[in-house]
């Protein structure tokens, strides 16, 4: 699911990149991990999705790129339970 209020632009080679959070799990009170994506697609044309650390720090937030397996699988867990628990809410609702 995308979370309108937390795009984001990052600037990488004097290149403005436009991301989209797709998915926050929290981690802690200041860290969360998140699954984000610039929209650049794969060879099939799927959108790919890169995971990182968000970490607050005063109101200023880092984005840090990469997780290890066991935090990524936690990511994809809780992607999974939050599409489920959307899927059973719009089903529930009509």
């Amino acid at each position: 699911m995308k979370y309108e209020d937390l795009d984001f632009t990052i600037t990488q080679n004097d290149k403005t990149i436009d991301c989209s959070i797709v998915s926050l799990v929290p981690k802690d009170d200041r860290e969360s991990y998140v699954a984000f994506t610039d929209y650049t697609t794969d060879g099939e044309g799927n959108v790919i999705i890169q995971y990182g650390r968000l970490i607050e720090d005063n109101g200023e937030y880092e984005l840090r790129a990469g997780v290890d397996e066991e935090e990524l699988e936690k990511i994809k867990r809780e992607m999974k339970d939050d599409i489920m628990k959307l899927s059973h809410d719009i089903i529930e609702n009509n």
